[in-house]
């Protein structure tokens, strides 16, 4: 209700409208309200903005910021104001805080102030405000408290100065789509108990994760880094922080150790100890030259020295200026540390000094000997001496010679060392960086030595031998105060190459050597002399041209007059030498080829003998040649003249005979022969000789017909010439047994054991042999005895009896024993140790014939006895001979070895003759004579049978009655053929 005198009501706020359509405005008396009200239709305006958006641009956790946009209520015709809170629920009726002024309608935005609290809220409300109030149920929407910090944050210091930091800061950036609202990062040097104080240090963009400090970044007094995120309305307030870690890296004990031997130059090594603390962060270190410890007016050494390595090679000859102090730096990554370790260094020289060298080497312009002088006076860092060879004392064109130790002071410039133009020697320190520059001098002075007058008298004859004295002048001073010998040399040019030295060497003093004969100068046409110091021998020597006497005889000529092989006769003669001047004799050697080994001395001769006559029958042996060697007082000639023997051999060959004579014991027939092949070179044939023999070497030969000119081939031995040679003959058989075993017979060297008749194994078996007696021969008969341990000649026993009276009672039986088998050659009766025999006492004994005393061998059951014919006294028969000899005869003699052939003869026996006579008439005959050949016989020869008839068996008186070819073995005796007085047919 309200007073007449209103015409107004207000209506409060947030009244429901419920299902109400209408106002009623009733007037109402003292009495009673009017029934009939005045009406009006309620218009409801709503007013409340639409499209609500907030996003949190505040990037620190439970704070808010940023633009709230909205769109517009429909109706703001009433709206004059829109109101902005933050709200724990969407009504904004719990715990509504208003940030911010109130915006006009006609804006739709506003911003949330940052750092606006949203620990206490949930929801951000916007109310539309009128004239009279602001509405009750506001827009609102549920924020989302956005925030976006970055993480791991990571810094390593590559400035290795104490207080200065340089490097890359980084750090990952925010997780999720948060990410989306930063716009940069920036970071600060900071202390985390009071943000306020802080240093900026970079900024960068989103996706950028990195700032990057320069080197020499003062930390001051900031301990941390700090990194904050910045959306597009404002910086984050906290950041994420990271504590600083200062790299401090500086090499510590630095040495340096010089060993540049020259004044005001430097060089050595320069060497640290590496940084104790991060050192992980050093990869190089500079060293340099500076005029004091901070690295004022510094100058490199060389290049940046990676890390691992704690020391520098400061090159030799660096010019020391005005600098005073090594220093040097650690180096990252990123940059030099500002702040050196140093080293103050001190210059040192070492010189040698009176240097001094004589020349040793005789050959002008080549030197040796050696080069001495005296060590510096500091030596400590002094390896070796270096040698040069130089154009002057400072060392121009120098030319590097050698090297020796620092204990050394003392050079040996080599024999045959070049002089060209150097002028002095140079000795220089080194150690072990490198050579002085300044070395220590001295002047080169060459000395040469030469003989004069070389002279040779050769005395050898040969070509390319020398032999005599050899004399020289010898140089004089200065030369020969430094000569210690002389080589005299055979060389193939004036300068000595391919020398050959004669004799020892000759001392200082002497001047003459003797060259021995056989001196060889093959292929060498210079006598040179060498000179020797005590350092070396001289290159170039004194030379002149060899003088070689040379006189071997002029010719050898030799026929050979000896007509069998391998055996020369005749004259040898040799021409005299152009020259003999120097000879004395000739000598003469047979020699198995043209050299001197093996050869065979056959006489010396006086000079004006020219030939020798050599004897028939000389063996040649092996040898192939005559030598013929001229000889001096002095010596023989090593090169003879030559002459190659042409032996010559004459033997006939194809020697031939056919036996026609077919009865035994007797030959018939031509014996022929082809000339030696040697006649149809030189024919030195003049007769051949045909000789019967007891062998093919002519023993007891007889010659068959007289002498046949050379050019016959062929002689006839007349039918029924007997083969009974002139040697007389003695058939012996022995009888004899051995207690117990006879081992073997041997007669005249031969054993004949296997024509022993008898066995051999036992004693009461006897045993015979016969032999043929041979002058001077040894019957030699050996066995043993089965009792080991009796006494021999108790036990064992030998016997025998021969048909020439020898028996084992004979004196000179010869016994040998042992108690082992014996050895060959006693068997054969040879040997040493042979003695008289011991009479033996066993029971042995022959049964055929009177038994003779018993025999043994001292020595032991093994025994030999040997008996030696002496002459032949009662032959029993002559021998028969076996061959025929041809031999050729020379003008000088008959040959020693003739061709032989052994004789095979041709003989014919008849077994049988029958004859049945079918004529009845006395004194006449007929029928067929039949004969039946031996089957020994050789009827190869035969041509046909003769049939006679004779008064006897042997022919006596015979008629010849027919013949009949070979091969017919019967004759028809014709009818009526009258025999007389003849009683056989033959």
């Amino acid at each position: 209700q309200v007073h007449v005198s209103s015409t107004s009501v207000i209506i409060p706020i947030d009244t429901k409208k419920q299902l109400f359509s209408h106002l009623l405005v009733y007037t109402r008396s003292a009495l009673v309200e009017q029934t009939t009200p005045i009406a009006t239709i309620i218009i409801d305006d709503e007013a409340s903005v639409t499209s609500l958006r907030f996003i949190d641009k505040d990037l620190d956790e439970e704070e808010l910021g940023g633009a709230v946009t909205w769109h517009p209520p429909k109706l703001v015709e009433r709206a004059r104001l829109y109101c902005m809170y933050i709200s724990l629920n969407p009504l904004g009726t719990v715990g509504r805080v208003q940030y911010g002024e109130n915006v006009p309608v006609g804006t739709n935005d506003a911003i949330l102030p940052p750092e606006t609290p949203a620990s206490f809220a949930s929801h951000l409300v916007v109310y539309t405000k009128s004239e009279l109030l602001e509405q009750t149920t506001p827009a609102a929407i549920r924020f989302v408290d956005r925030f976006a910090s970055v993480s791991d944050i990571f810094f390593q210091d590559f400035d290795l100065d104490e207080g200065d930091l340089g490097g890359n800061l980084t750090w990952s950036a925010p997780i999720g789509t948060d990410l989306n609202l930063v716009t940069r990062y920036v970071a600060y040097l900071a202390n985390h108990s009071n943000f306020a104080l802080r240093s900026r240090l970079g900024d960068s963009e989103v996706g950028v994760d990195c700032v990057v400090l320069p080197a020499e970044t003062p930390m001051s007094a900031y301990v941390d880094f700090a990194v904050y995120t910045t959306s597009s309305l404002v910086e984050q307030t906290t950041p994420v922080v990271l504590q600083i870690n200062d790299s401090v890296a500086t090499v510590v004990d630095v040495i340096y150790v010089g060993k540049d031997l020259d004044l005001l130059d430097l060089g050595g090594v320069v060497s640290w100890t590496p940084p104790a603390t991060d050192v992980d962060k050093v990869e190089k270190y500079d060293i340099y030259l500076a005029e004091d410890h901070t690295g004022f007016a510094r100058s490199q050494v060389g290049g940046d020295i990676l890390v691992g390595i704690n020391s520098v090679l400061v090159p030799a000859e660096t010019p020391r200026d005005s600098f005073t102090h090594f220093v040097v730096y650690t180096k990252s990554s990123l940059a030099e540390a500002t702040t050196p370790s140093s080293v103050v260094f001190y210059d040192t020289e070492s010189l040698a000094s009176n240097v001094t060298f004589s020349d040793a080497d005789l050959d002008l312009g080549d030197l040796g000997g050696n080069l001495t002088w005296f060590a510096p006076v500091d030596t400590v860092h002094v390896t070796h001496y270096v040698v040069y060879m130089a154009e002057g004392h400072r060392g121009h064109g120098r030319k590097f010679m050698g090297k020796v130790t620092v204990d050394d002071e003392n050079f040996f410039v080599p024999p045959e060392t070049p002089k060209a133009g150097f002028t002095h020697f140079l000795v220089y320190t080194l150690s072990d960086l490198a050579l002085q520059t300044t070395p220590a001098a001295v002047r080169i002075f060459d000395i040469e030595a030469k003989v004069e007058d070389i002279t040779l008298i050769d005395k050898d004859l040969d070509s390319t031998e020398i032999g005599g004295p050899i004399s020289w002048i010898p140089p004089g001073p200065p030369a020969i105060n430094v000569v210690w010998l002389f080589r005299v040399v055979t060389a193939t040019d004036d300068a000595g190459s391919d020398r050959s030295q004669l004799g020892d060497d000759v001392p200082v003093g002497i001047n003459e050597l003797f060259a021995p004969a056989e001196t060889s100068v093959e292929g060498k046409g210079r006598l040179a002399i060498f000179i020797a110091s005590t350092l070396c021998e001289q290159t170039t020597p004194t030379a002149v041209p060899i003088n070689d006497t040379h006189q071997p005889v002029s010719f050898v000529w030799f026929p050979d007059f000896d007509l069998d092989s391998a055996e020369i006769g005749g004259r040898v003669e040799w021409g005299t030498p152009l020259d003999v001047d120097q000879i004395v004799n000739y000598v003469v050697f047979f020699a198995p080829g043209i050299g001197t080994v093996g050869r065979f001395h056959i006489g010396t001769f006086p000079i004006g003998t020219n030939s020798l006559v050599l004897p028939t029958d000389t063996p040649m042996g092996s040898f192939t040649h005559f030598l013929v060697y001229t000889k001096s007082p002095l010596a023989e000639s090593s090169m003879p003249f030559s002459y190659e023997i042409d032996d010559i051999d004459s033997t006939v060959l194809n020697l031939r005979f056919t036996d026609l004579d077919l009865d035994a014991d007797e030959i018939g027939g031509n014996i022929t022969w082809d000339p030696a092949g040697d006649t149809l070179r030189f024919n030195r044939v003049e007769h051949y000789h045909v000789y019967f023999a007891l062998d093919a070497g002519g023993y007891y030969r007889d010659q068959v017909a007289d002498d046949l000119m050379s050019g016959t081939n062929q002689v006839l031995v007349l039918a029924d010439t007997l083969l009974v040679s002139r040697l007389e003959q003695t058939v012996v058989t022995c009888t004899f047994t051995m207690a117990d075993v006879i081992d073997s017979v041997f007669y005249d060297g031969n054993n004949i054991t296997d024509q022993v008749i008898g066995d051999l194994s036992g004693w009461l078996f006897e045993k015979t042999v016969t032999i043929i007696q041979e002058p001077f021969a040894y019957l030699v008969i050996s066995g043993h005895g089965s009792d080991f341990d009796a006494d021999v000649c108790f036990v064992s026993g030998f016997l025998i009896t021969c048909t020439d009276g020898v028996s084992s009672d004979s004196e000179g039986w010869e016994s040998y024993g042992l108690a082992e088998p014996l050895d060959p050659l006693h068997l054969k009766g040879e040997g040493t140790g042979w003695n008289t025999t011991c009479n033996s006492s066993s029971g042995i004994f022959l049964a055929s014939q009177e038994s003779p005393g018993k025999i043994w061998a001292s020595g032991g059951r093994y025994g030999a006895f040997r008996w030696r014919h002496g002459t032949i006294a009662d032959p029993t028969q002559n021998a028969t001979h076996t061959h025929i000899l041809t031999y050729s005869r020379s003008m000088l003699q008959e040959q020693t070895t003739p061709a032989a052939l052994k004789i095979s003869q041709s003989h014919v026996l008849f077994s049988q003759i029958l004859f049945e006579d079918l004529d009845w008439d006395m004194e006449e005959v007929s029928g067929l004579v039949r004969w039946f050949v031996s089957p020994s016989s050789d009827t190869r020869e035969v041509v046909e049978y003769v049939v006679y008839l004779a008064m006897d068996m042997v022919g006596t008186g015979r008629i010849e009655i027919g013949r009949v070819p070979n091969g017919t073995a019967y004759f028809d005796v014709p009818m009526n053929t009258d025999h007389g007085n003849m009683t056989h047919f033959v």
